[in-house]
């Protein structure tokens, strides 16, 4: 078997093998009135993980290196999407403030 092979198989098992991950969601305001968002993972492997990767002949480097791949293809994909969704958000709650602010006319 391939390393390319073994790995894709290892990929989809470690599925079910439990992985510490950290995700961390920022949005920062900008001076031009936009808003930076930034989406971090950090992914540390547990005792349960390392076993399972080296009981498939998977170096802890290569399942890195896939999982690195992985994920930013995962985040590269995700975050344009959570951030217009963010962007909806602030927008709808802009024009419900605005909203909010304008008087009313009240019949006489």
């Amino acid at each position: 078997m391939t390393a390319d092979a073994a790995s894709e198989r290892i990929a989809t098992a470690m599925l079910a093998r439990r992985v510490q991950v950290i995700w961390e969601l920022s949005a920062k305001g900008l001076s031009d009135g936009r808003t930076e968002y930034t989406n971090s993972v950090v992914s540390h492997p547990t005792e349960e993980f390392l076993t399972f990767i080296a009981s498939h002949g998977v170096s802890f480097e290569q399942a890195s290196h896939d999982r690195q791949l992985a994920s930013g293809d995962h985040n590269s994909r995700e975050t344009p999407l959570f951030a217009e969704s963010i962007a909806r958000a602030a927008r709808a709650n802009a024009r419900s403030a605005r909203s909010a602010e304008t008087p009313t006319a009240v019949a006489a």
